[in-house]
């Protein structure tokens, strides 16, 4: 077993492993520098590459739920989400729908369908014996 000694004046970085000091932050993390150590991006931003300076929003139609995300995601059919650094996606309400992923707006229900439920992805006809003379039903 070898011993090393520490002389008192020597520097202390040469007992400190190099991977604590100079590295770039990982995807998912960022700092003023793009040096470790890196706080993870908030949701609603993600980081896509090392050394980031600075998190990125997620794009209107398109959301980050979780800290320390690489890439953002579509909202799903049925929700959308219409401005930049969205945290999760809104559903449609009832009365209107969204028929694509990566939606940035809502469609109303037209005249003579309904959309009865949150978060549809479609409208139907009215049913038999009722009457939808408006959109958004």
């Amino acid at each position: 077993m070898k011993l090393r000694i520490c002389l008192a004046g020597t520097a202390l970085a040469a007992w400190i492993p190099f991977t604590s000091f100079g590295d770039l932050c990982p995807p998912g993390y960022y700092s003023a520098d793009g040096l470790l150590p890196g706080v993870p991006a908030p949701p609603g931003y993600f980081v896509n590459s090392s050394g980031a300076t600075n998190p990125t929003p997620a794009s209107p139609g398109t959301f980050v739920a979780a800290n320390g995300a690489v890439s953002a995601t579509p909202a799903p059919l049925g929700y959308y989400c219409p401005v930049s650094g969205m945290s999760s996606a809104v559903p449609a309400p009832p009365g209107f729908y969204v028929p694509t992923s990566g939606a940035t707006s809502l469609t109303a229900a037209p005249a003579g369908t309904i959309s009865p439920t949150s978060g549809a992805s479609g409208a139907s006809s009215a049913p038999a014996g009722t009457y939808a003379p408006v959109a958004g039903l």
